[in-house]
């Protein structure tokens, strides 16, 4: 009966790659729904599996979502917008699509296609060297337009292997089915094309060598975090803080030799990613932020400085952070879990797939495990955002998520108390009976 539930679960996964409609708020509700709800009831049969079949399975959910092409992120055109212009030895960053299109440069017909789809035309690429690698490999190849897809939903599988594989050996099977069998994680990572299964292999390598205290290789790992994703400067202090201080400076030179490849490269035009680049995740963009909307919210009485609300929430969510590394000694595992956890709640961007890591640093030592699995679903539920666009749904939205996720938390605890009052109410009334 098991196997032939995960077949079913594979069947779900595969039509709902090739069905999914961000546009259409049915579409996405729907499909949402029946996935989580498949995968909730996939814990009971866990424990007809070993950790090396839950292994192959998570595997195997992935390779069927291999050849669909991206519906619910259109991002994968500007990445092969920029790989095309790397394969043309054109600067990625020193034009925005609009820009370089305005100067009569001949382009092939792929790459207009690519133009008039990608939704991000008047802005400047935000994706670090390191990307652009991966970015170009598919022109480097000369592939069509599918076959692009393709390789770089292949070399996304590959990292997730790895990354499943190094996840098993450490976490229950509960906790590794929250990574392995979560429909978030499994469609994100691979179908739509998005590099968090990159960083989350460089975290899990991060680990391993801290562990085994090569902290040179520590370093230079911990410092490809912002080749991949800038924000995770934010997790530095995880890293720096926990190191023997002899070790410390050469983890601060590594940083500052990232960050100078970033200067040069992403930063090459610091005006323009601060306007309509990387800027605008502090400024203007916002989606499914938590603690953040309610700083927005403050702000909403003036109505002018309501653009500092994400600023203000990430240096708050740094503050909090440091506070936490220096208020008692954590292992590395603890510091950058916390770490990513507080980057996500005071973000004012928290995109889907933003989250894939959140679910790979999952540990025994952390409670609540199952607000974690809340929250995927609400990140998945986050793309009704996209096509139901009023400010009442988005409130309702945080509020209905918010109580959900206070509940899981504290709803066990609650109940129990109230239990107990109610059984004390209970025996003292029987006493009073009995005396009077």
């Amino acid at each position: 009966m098991s196997k032939f539930y995960f077949i079913f679960y594979s069947i779900a996964i595969f039509l709902s790659v090739h069905s999914f409609d961000r546009n259409d708020p049915i579409n996405v509700f729907v499909i949402w729904l029946s996935l989580f709800s498949i995968y909730i009831i996939s814990f009971r049969y866990l424990s007809d599996f070993t950790t090396k079949q839950i292994l192959c399975l998570g595997i195997l959910l992935r390779i069927v979502t291999v050849g669909a092409i991206p519906s619910l992120s259109d991002d994968f055109y500007r990445f092969l917008w920029d790989g095309y212009l790397v394969s043309h030895s054109i600067n990625p960053f020193a034009f925005s699509p609009n820009e370089f299109l305005e100067q009569g440069v001949p382009v092939t017909e792929e790459a207009l296609s690519l133009y008039r789809k990608m939704n991000s035309q008047p802005y400047y690429s935000v994706y670090p060297p390191l990307l652009q690698i991966l970015f170009y490999l598919p022109w480097f190849f000369v592939l069509s337009f599918f076959a692009k897809i393709i390789l770089l939903q292949f070399v996304l599988l590959c990292f997730e292997t790895v990354n499943l594989s190094l996840i098993g050996g450490d976490k229950s099977k509960k906790k590794f089915w929250i990574y392995a069998g979560n429909p978030l994680v499994i469609i994100e990572s691979v179908s739509q094309i998005h590099p968090e299964p990159i960083l989350v292999f460089l975290i899990l390598l991060s680990y391993r060598l801290f562990e085994a205290k090569k902290f040179v290789g520590f370093h230079f790992v911990f410092s490809l975090f912002l080749q991949i994703k800038l924000s995770l400067v934010f997790l530095i202090p995880g890293g720096f803080f926990l190191l023997p201080k002899k070790k410390r400076i050469f983890f601060i030179f590594a940083v500052c030799l990232s960050l100078t490849v970033l200067f040069f490269s992403l930063f090459s035009k610091l005006g323009n990613q601060a306007s309509s680049g990387i800027g605008l995740f502090f400024h203007s963009f916002r989606f499914h932020s938590l603690f953040e909307f309610l700083i927005y919210f403050a702000l909403s009485p003036f109505a002018e400085y309501t653009y500092l609300s994400g600023t203000i929430a990430l240096i708050m969510g740094g503050t909090i952070y440091l506070f936490y590394l220096y208020a008692k000694n954590r292992n590395l595992n603890e510091a950058i879990f916390v770490g990513f956890l507080l980057m996500l709640l005071f973000s004012p961007v928290i995109h889907p797939w933003y989250t894939l890591p959140l679910f790979a640093l999952l540990s025994s030592k952390i409670p609540y495990t199952g607000v974690f699995l809340v929250f995927s679903i609400f990140s998945g539920f986050s793309y009704l955002l996209y096509s139901i666009q009023y400010t009442f749904f988005s409130d309702f939205f945080f509020m209905i998520e918010g109580v959900s996720l206070f509940a899981c938390i504290y709803g066990r605890a609650c109940i129990n108390y109230f239990r107990k009052k109610s059984q004390i109410r209970k025996g003292k009334n029987k006493t009073c009976g009995r005396s009077w």
